[in-house]
Formats: structure tokens, sequence, C-alpha cells
């Protein structure tokens, strides 16, 4: 599997980018991974954490590698600031 920059991904398990300065990896996961059996309230907690979310993303300089790595390998929860629904939306715009 090739990523937006033309790297390869495969046998990649995690984001190599991080090197734990980042201030997300000072939050809990569970930030980022809203979950809740009802599909309604998810999707709302989903966007709360997303705004939450948001600025710290935006300011963070590995914000773009975050956003290809998320897009590339299909990842859930909130990555660079979006959401699944966000970055499905971006794949269909490149495809």
């Amino acid at each position: 599997m090739q990523n937006i920059s033309g790297l390869s991904t495969t046998g990649i398990k995690a984001p190599w980018f991080f090197d734990g300065s980042q201030p997300c990896t000072m939050l809990s996961t569970e930030a980022f991974y809203p979950d809740d059996e009802d599909p309604v309230v998810k999707m709302r907690k989903t966007q709360k954490a997303k705004e939450a979310l948001k600025p710290l993303c935006d300011s963070c300089a590995l914000s773009a590698p975050c956003l290809e790595w998320a897009i590339v390998n299909n990842e859930y929860g909130i990555w660079a600031g979006t959401t699944e629904a966000d970055r499905k939306r971006l794949r269909r715009k490149t495809a």
C-alpha cells in the first residue's frame, strides 16, 4: 500500500511519526475514540470530541502526516482533527 506521498506503508503497525512529544500523546486515547452503542449518541460524541481536539490538532506540526496516515489506513476515531466521515469525504475527493 502506498500513501499520498508515495511512501510504502506495508508492514507499518503504528504511525512512525509520533515520538511522544506531540500534544495528543499527553491525552487519554479515549478522547480520540468516542463510542456508544447508540449510533446517534456516538455521532454527537464524535462531533463534540472533534470540536474539542481540532485546535490542538491544527496547531500540531505533524497534522499532515497524521491525516495522511488516517486516510491511507482507514483509521477510526479522531485523527488530525478529522472524523471518519470527514476522511471518507476527503478520500472521495481524491479518488
